[in-house]
């Protein structure tokens, strides 16, 4: 019975000291943020953020907050991903983030705006003379409620312009 209860002693005295705040606690700093969808205009909500080549990551809620804790003091890229990303094919650059101990690092995540995704998918300087781009979103106009899988078409007839 004295090795039962030893045995039981030893099992608690373990539980308890892996329950038991560390040294190493101190050691350690946060992540913190926002996952903005730029397009929507409202926060991201179930996007996957992590910290590059490293195991630290979370899931941003209904309101586009994350937090990746216990992270060790150094330099990190902070990335995210959504399925929105894989629908408009692109994947916004890491955002760089230096944790230091016990500190708390807020990092700014988001999809671009349509914008900035004409901008850099087709390159102003670049463009043939008559060429442009269009970007936008297509809704019902009885309930706002967006068409994911519209075909649409434009033209322009020759010799009319819009210069600024």
């Amino acid at each position: 019975m004295f090795a039962a209860e030893r045995h039981l002693a030893v099992a608690l005295a373990s539980a308890l000291f892996a329950l038991a705040p560390s040294s190493a606690g101190a050691q350690v700093g946060e992540v913190t943020g926002v996952v903005y969808d730029s397009i929507s205009e409202q926060p991201l909500s179930d996007a996957a953020v992590f910290l590059w080549d490293t195991p630290y990551r979370a899931v941003s809620g209904a309101d586009g907050r994350f937090t990746i804790r216990n992270v060790p003091p150094g330099q990190y890229s902070v990335l995210f991903f959504h399925t929105s990303l894989g629908e408009l094919g692109v994947s916004p650059g890491p955002v760089p983030v230096q944790v230091q101990e016990g500190g708390r690092h807020p990092v700014s995540l988001a999809i671009p705006s349509r914008a900035t995704l004409v901008r850099t998918q087709c390159l102003m300087e670049d463009r043939p003379e008559g060429a442009g781009a269009v970007a936008g979103r297509a809704i019902d106009g009885q309930t706002q409620v967006s068409l994911q899988r519209l075909a649409a078409a434009m033209s322009w007839p020759r010799g009319h312009s819009c210069r600024r």
